[in-house]
Parts: structure tokens; C-alpha cells; sequence
């Protein structure tokens, strides 16, 4: 009775056991579908939520993106063409101001400061920030619009010396001199001036963001742009080719430039790369030397004089010196260097030519080839001139003649190698010696022409100077021997 009264017991218990179990599965089930219920309901709400959002972020972007030009607000939706229309109304109606250090205000349209607006590039830069996230997340904000401003660098900067700047003393830049062939560096200074520290830039973004508060002009120092330390480099540079030995060389003579003649030589400019001085070779002023060399080292042939039984006056070779385009080549190449350099001008010898004279108390010969004329007494020369003759097409007289009539001054007329008519007044010192052919003064033509061009209508023509000469010296009936 015992044993079927434990198992009964044990039933009883797995009975209750399985009740309960049964319990706590329906419980989990239950807790299960409450869960899920309110899941489901979550998720609505959360998507209800998003999607509202997402709305109201659309519907912002649409309708409520709006943009801001000098405190003026308009809607982004805008048309191009309407909002083409409202810059430009903006642009012509706004006013740089600026504020001088007496307090006055200046008002500057952006005509006035050499400014233009692109209005399709600050269209298109305009829809470019609508489209842009930070300000789709911030659609409530008005967009500040920056226009494309465009400038005329030169009007702009005459607009910020004559208006936005005021010198109160200017800056001086360093400088580099050469004096007496020696080179002399001098310091810059710093100057005071009123204005803006950057002024281009400061003009530029006030324009393009249509700035209503005004520019201060405020005090600043005006830094030299050449210092004395950009320019050690190129003083030394000059002190070296200053220094070395140059020569000329002509028929085995050396001619040496002097200091000053050097320097001439020598050119510098600031305001190249990192405001350095440019240095390069004065071509003119060398050309200028080497022709004046030779000039003094050329001379034209002396035509022999045969005079019959009196004997004959020698001829002598001319000589002309060339070679002067090579050696301005030569030296512009070699002399910024510094290792000294010499150049050989080469000499070529004319020979010369001899023609039958017969010698007097007193006579002329003038060589038209030459552009000389001699004066002689005797078998002695007296005196030599430079000619301007007979141009090609009116040429000078040849041959043997002797002077007939003399005027102080006379007015000459005659007619020109086109058939032209001239009248030249006031011709000084004149001295005929053949028909209407003299030898006279001449005030119209450059001293360059004597000895160098033949213009005339074919009389022998001296300076003034040496007219007063001639006349005073050579009676009528002095001979006058002319040839080629």
C-alpha cells in the first residue's frame, strides 16, 4: 500500500509540473505576440516619422531654399531669368563705401572702381550652393550669394592709388648707381600712407558679397619693393665686370675703354624676378664707342697731285675700319662674364688715285668722291674742309675753273632733279666758279651731311664757319680743281 501510495504521489506531482510548464508556454507565447504587436507598431511610427521628415526636408528644399544678396531675400525656385534681373538691379543700385581718416565717407559704384559682374557665372555659382548638401540640410537658411566679380586690373588700380590711398610719405627703393665707373648701393626707406593692407583683395571680396558695412582706410607702412639686400648680388656682379680688361684692337693699336665709356656699356633695370636688377648690354652705347674709334682710326684716299714741272703733292691710301657688327656681337656675349675680352677691328686700305693741277699763289681742290676740299698755296696745304656736293641727280662740275664772282649772302633759287622749283634765302658766303656751281655756306643742312652725304643741287657746300673762311681767304680768280 505504501509503494501505490508513492506513485501516486510522484503523478500528483508530475500532474502539477505539467501545469504549470504549460502555464509558463502559454505565458511565453503570449509575451511573444505582445512583443511583435508592439514592434510592428514601432517600426509604423518610426517609418510615419521618417517619412514625414523626409517631407517636410523635400518640401523645404522645393519651396523654402532661399537666397540673400545685400540683405535681400528671394526665393531659390526663382527663375535664371528673374534672378538675373534682381543682381542686376543689386549691382547697379549698390555703393562701395569708404571711410577716410577724417571720418568722411566716399561712395564708389563698380563702374568707378573698374569692377563688372559675370551675372551667368554668379547664376550658375549660385545654383551650385543651392545643390549643395550643407545647405540642403539647412534649408531654413538663407543662402548668402557671392557674385563673379570681373576686373580691369589697370582701372582698379588707378581707383586704389587716386581713391583708396592717401601717402603720407612715400617709400623709397633701394637703388644701385654706377658713378665715375664705381657702383654705389643705396638703401630703401619705408613710407606712411593710409589705406588697406591689401587693398585689390580687400575691394574685390566687398564687391562680390555686395558689402553694406563700410572700408576703413587705416594707417600702414609702405615696405620698399627693391631692398639693399636684393642688390648685393648684382653690385658685385657690376664691380667684377667693371673691372676687367677690355681692348680693342686696330692695325695692332689697343684701345681701352675708360671707366665712365665702361659703365655706358652696362645697363640695369629693378624689378625683375623677386625685384632684382636685370642686367644686360647697351648695344647702342657700344656701337656708339667702336664707331667712334673708327672714325678716328678711317680716313679717305689722298688723290696725288701731278703739277707738270713744278713737281707733284703724294697721294696717300685711305683706310676704313669694319668688322663692328662682329664685335658688338662679340662683347654683348662676352662681357657680362667678367673674364676680360679683347676684339680685333679689322682695316681694309683704298688705294689712291692721281689727276694733273698746276700750282698757284692760292687754289682749291675738291675730291667729290671723298666729300673733302683743300686748300693750298702753292705745293703747301692749308686747310681742309668737309663737303656736302652735287647729289646724284644734280650733280657737281668737273674739272679745272677759277672763282669769278663773291656775294656775302645772296638768296639762290633754281629748279630740282623732279622739275620742282626751290628758293633757298640767305645763302651766306658765296663764291661762283663756274656758271651758277659756287662754293658757299650752308645753314640748312646738319653738320652729319658735310663730308659724309652729297645733297646739294650741285654746289660745293662748307659750314657756315668755313665759308666765312673761304671767302675771306680766296680772292676772284682763284682756281678751283674739281673731280671724282
Amino acid at each position: 500500500m505504501q509503494k501505490g501510495t508513492e506513485t501516486d504521489e510522484h503523478a500528483q506531482q508530475r500532474l502539477a509540473l505539467t501545469f504549470w510548464e504549460i502555464i509558463h508556454a502559454h505565458q511565453a507565447t503570449l509575451n511573444r505576440k505582445i512583443h511583435h504587436i508592439y514592434a510592428r507598431r514601432s517600426l509604423w511610427a518610426f517609418t510615419a516619422a521618417m517619412l514625414c521628415l523626409a517631407i517636410v526636408w523635400i518640401s523645404g528644399n522645393i519651396f523654402g531654399i532661399r537666397y540673400n544678396l545685400r540683405g535681400t531675400v528671394f526665393a531659390a525656385r526663382s527663375s535664371d531669368v528673374r534672378l538675373s534681373r534682381l543682381m542686376q538691379d543689386q549691382v547697379q543700385a549698390y555703393r562701395l563705401r569708404l571711410v577716410r581718416p577724417d571720418g568722411k565717407q566716399m561712395t564708389y559704384s563698380l563702374q568707378d572702381m573698374g569692377l563688372q559682374v559675370d551675372v551667368d557665372q554668379s547664376i550658375a555659382h549660385a545654383r551650385a550652393e543651392q545643390h549643395a548638401w550643407r545647405n540642403q540640410l539647412q534649408w531654413w537658411r538663407p543662402i548668402p550669394l557671392k557674385l563673379t566679380v570681373r576686373a580691369d586690373p589697370k582701372a582698379l588700380q588707378r581707383f586704389v592709388t587716386d581713391k583708396a590711398t592717401i601717402t603720407v610719405s612715400p617709400a623709397h627703393d633701394a637703388s644701385l648707381s654706377i658713378v665715375d665707373g664705381s657702383t654705389q648701393l643705396t638703401e630703401g626707406t619705408a613710407g606712411m600712407q593710409y589705406g588697406f593692407t591689401d587693398p585689390t583683395n580687400a575691394i574685390l571680396s566687398a564687391a562680390s558679397t555686395m558689402q553694406t558695412e563700410p572700408l576703413h582706410m587705416r594707417q600702414t607702412i609702405q615696405k620698399p619693393l627693391v631692398s639693399a639686400k636684393s642688390l648685393a648680388a648684382t653690385k658685385r656682379q657690376l664691380d667684377t665686370m667693371l673691372t676687367q680688361n677690355i681692348a680693342v684692337d686696330i692695325d695692332g693699336q689697343q684701345n681701352k675703354p675708360d671707366k665712365a665709356e665702361l659703365a655706358g656699356w652696362i645697363s640695369y633695370t629693378p624689378g625683375g624676378q623677386n625685384n632684382a636688377v636685370t642686367v644686360t648690354i647697351n648695344t647702342d652705347k657700344v656701337r656708339e664707342y667702336l664707331e667712334g674709334l673708327a672714325q678716328s682710326h678711317s680716313h679717305p684716299p689722298r688723290a696725288q697731285i701731278s703739277l707738270g714741272d713744278s713737281g707733284a703733292i703724294p697721294g696717300s691710301a685711305g683706310v676704313t675700319v669694319g668688322g663692328i657688327d662682329e664685335a658688338v656681337d662679340t662683347i654683348k656675349q662676352k662681357l657680362p662674364e667678367s673674364h676680360g675680352l679683347q676684339v680685333t677691328l679689322p682695316t681694309q686700305q683704298k688705294p689712291f688715285k692721281t689727276i694733273s693741277a698746276t700750282a698757284a699763289d692760292k687754289w682749291f681742290e675738291v675730291d667729290l668722291t671723298n666729300k673733302r676740299m683743300y686748300a693750298y698755296q702753292q705745293t703747301e696745304l692749308v686747310k681742309t674742309f668737309l663737303v656736302s656736293a652735287g647729289a646724284p641727280g644734280t650733280p657737281t662740275v668737273v674739272g679745272t675753273f677759277a672763282i669769278y664772282s663773291k656775294y656775302t649772302k645772296q638768296t639762290m633759287s633754281g629748279a630740282n632733279a623732279d622739275g620742282s622749283h626751290y628758293v633757298q634765302p640767305n645763302v651766306p658766303w658765296v663764291n661762283y666758279f663756274y656758271r651758277d656751281y659756287a662754293i658757299h655756306g650752308n645753314y640748312w643742312r646738319p653738320n652729319s651731311y658735310f663730308g659724309n652725304i652729297n645733297s646739294s643741287h650741285g654746289c660745293v657746300g662748307v659750314t657756315p664757319s668755313d665759308g666765312a673762311w673761304v671767302y675771306n681767304w680766296a680772292p676772284v680768280g682763284t682756281p678751283v680743281v674739281v673731280h671724282t
